[in-house]
């Protein structure tokens, strides 16, 4: 799952929006496996777009994105 998410970000599979469609297709990966975001603080819209701008700048690797996952989403 982070490997979909980092690739698809730092590829540049797209000429434009590649953090979106990085983070919308790990988003559906998750939900389709019975995964959802969990809702605190740390996983407001503002720490996402920064969670999403740090992978593109490649400042987390894949180890640290899956962390990432693991805190913040729960099995439906």
């Amino acid at each position: 799952m982070a490997i979909l998410w980092f690739d698809l970000t730092n590829e540049h599979h797209f000429s434009d929006g590649n953090k979106r469609i990085g983070f919308i297709a790990s988003q559906l990966f998750l939900k389709q496996n019975g995964y959802h975001l969990k809702s605190s603080e740390k996983t407001t819209k503002e720490k996402i777009i920064e969670f999403c701008l740090k992978i593109a700048r490649e400042e987390i690797d894949q180890n640290e994105i899956s962390r990432w996952i693991r805190k913040n989403y729960e099995k439906l």
